[in-house]
């Protein structure tokens, strides 16, 4: 038992090929007048990976067989050679989505390392990435950064409602208040066009009392930004 732990431990520490598939950027935004968005692949490790791609609506334990969606993806199983990349040519087929907001959902990449050992021991892992697809009609206006900063948020029992009056999905990380000379944090969530969502948070009396409030969200290119909002806190 010992000797196969420590088998185990040696190849998951010295494996070059544990460096895995890297993907370009954390979303992909899918404007409705492109005929396909490309997404690369690139290999950083020494071996070859049998890599499998393909788009669900949002439940990671729906099969790829069994799925659903209005995408189609090219190459859906590929190998990629170390130091190597591929590029995924996502494209929509015209189902009847929404025209009057966004529609999201979801991109996964499973990498699976080829077997590098005829030992019966030996663990091959395999990787899976899921980013976030946001599918954009042409009719909307504005931007992600505009749609963020129209959040309207208010006070509520031990906790915030923060309201989406936009058509486009907003990643919210965060929000952050000023009470006293403290700062305090609450997590935030991903909100739906024109939805809502309640923050619940345990530090109440700080909240009474709190005076600047900010939120972080995460932009199109999948970068963290912070702005004061309007509606205050």
């Amino acid at each position: 038992m010992l000797r196969h732990l420590l088998l185990f431990i040696v190849l998951v520490s010295a494996s070059p090929a544990w460096a895995g598939i890297v993907i370009s950027g954390t979303r992909v935004i899918y404007p409705a007048d492109k005929k396909e968005v490309t997404v690369n692949l690139t290999n950083k490790g020494q071996n070859a990976s049998l890599v499998q791609s393909w788009v669900d609506t949002g439940d990671p334990t729906v099969s790829p067989a069994q799925v659903k969606v209005p995408f189609v993806i090219f190459p859906p199983i590929t190998r990629i050679d170390g130091g190597k990349g591929q590029m995924l040519r996502l494209s929509y087929t015209g189902s009847n989505l929404p025209a009057d907001r966004e529609s999201v959902f979801w991109l996964n990449v499973l990498a699976v390392p080829p077997k590098q050992h005829n030992d019966k021991n030996y663990l091959n892992v395999a990787y899976q990435s899921r980013l976030k697809i946001f599918y954009r009609p042409q009719t909307l206006t504005g931007s992600v950064e505009e749609a963020a900063a129209s959040l309207k948020m208010t006070k509520k029992n031990k906790g915030f409602s923060v309201v989406n009056p936009s058509p486009f999905y907003i990643s919210l990380v965060e929000i952050e208040w000023q009470s006293g000379n403290k700062e305090h944090v609450v997590q935030g969530e991903m909100i739906a066009p024109y939805g809502s969502l309640t923050l619940d948070t345990d530090d109440d009396a700080s909240l009474r009392n709190a005076t600047a409030c900010h939120i972080k969200y995460i932009n199109d290119f999948g970068a963290i930004k912070q702005i004061r909002l309007a509606s205050g806190c």
